[in-house]
């Protein structure tokens, strides 16, 4: 069944959810909302691990990520007087149990915001025969929220009102 869902914050959380809910139904209808005026692209590395990588897979994004990956060999500590290595650390290559400083999957922030964003957009094409998709409402925020019965009615930083489930 086809839900009309509000999504609030546009960082990398929100456009995540907004993939796995349209790869679990592309009929659903999203609004993302944010404060900030666009899309926010920047931001430091992210690491992809654990259990991040299969679902990344799952959905179909992970040849995505590592196209975009940050080129990482590992981590080294260096003393701050004698600039001398005092240990190596290599970066983890995905497994079971393989946990390291660095990880085979690091990716900037504002690329995987990028990633997602393309996940969702792509699916958007769905909208075309019918089906939901979704859309980005920026300078925006929910004031208030009230329960319904058959959903939640959202009052927005402008004033207007929408229903959503």
């Amino acid at each position: 069944m086809p839900l009309k869902v509000l999504i609030s914050g546009a960082g990398v959380a929100g456009p995540a959810l907004a993939t796995f809910l349209l790869h679990a139904n592309l009929s659903h209808n999203i609004t993302i909302i944010d404060r900030s005026l666009a899309l926010r692209r920047g931001g430091q590395q992210i690491d992809l691990q654990g259990q991040g990588i299969p679902v990344m897979n799952k959905l179909g994004l992970l040849d995505a990520i590592r196209a975009r990956a940050v080129n990482e060999n590992g981590i080294a500590f260096v003393d701050a007087r004698s600039r001398r290595q005092l240990a190596v650390f290599g970066k983890n290559d995905s497994g079971p149990g393989r946990q390291a400083f660095t990880s085979e999957y690091e990716i900037m922030r504002g690329d995987l915001v990028d990633v997602l964003l393309c996940s969702a957009s792509s699916k958007e094409g769905c909208k075309a025969r019918g089906a939901g998709g979704f859309k980005y409402v920026f300078d925006t925020y929910a004031t208030a929220i009230k329960q319904l019965g058959d959903g939640v009615k959202v009052t927005f930083s402008e004033g207007q009102t929408e229903k959503f489930d």
